[in-house]
């Protein structure tokens, strides 16, 4: 089997995955925006909580292309959302590690259309992350210190 064979025959299942995570992030960060102190870290939130749900409704685009079904995720559970910092904390590694897994992606795909989709998508996680960064440092209220 040649690579590229052997990519197409693990991406669905991985696919499945992307698309439990990317839907689960959604949620996770329309909760924090709860939580959020000030409209400008809840306006960040909601926007990253659209990025993630467009991220798995792109993968279950790329899964019913390759298999010719739609995907058959498991219920996400409500997210658990930590103390405000802790879970700021939590998003900054959670966005870094999609950076990378998405960018490994990107890299290993055999098609441009696959390439350019994981390639984008670990750009938007890692200005997540970054803007995340930003939202800790301007935390400076006494109940969201952290």
């Amino acid at each position: 089997m040649t690579n590229g064979t052997m990519y197409y025959t693990d991406l669905p299942s991985r696919l499945l995955e992307y698309i439990h995570d990317e839907t689960s992030d959604s949620l996770y960060y329309r909760e924090l925006a709860n939580q959020a102190p000030n409209q400008r870290a809840r306006e960040l939130f909601m926007e990253f909580s659209e990025d993630e749900a467009q991220h798995a409704a792109n993968f279950r685009g790329v899964y019913c292309r390759l298999t010719g079904m739609q995907p058959m995720v498991p219920p996400v559970s409500p997210p658990q959302i930590p103390p405000y910092c802790d879970a700021i904390k939590a998003r900054i590694m959670a966005e870094s590690g999609d950076l990378v897994k998405y960018g490994e992606e990107s890299a290993n795909a055999p098609d441009m259309m696959l390439r350019n989709l994981f390639y984008i998508t670990s750009l938007i996680e890692g200005r997540h992350g970054l803007r995340l960064t930003t939202l800790m440092c301007g935390v400076d209220d006494e109940k969201h210190k952290c």
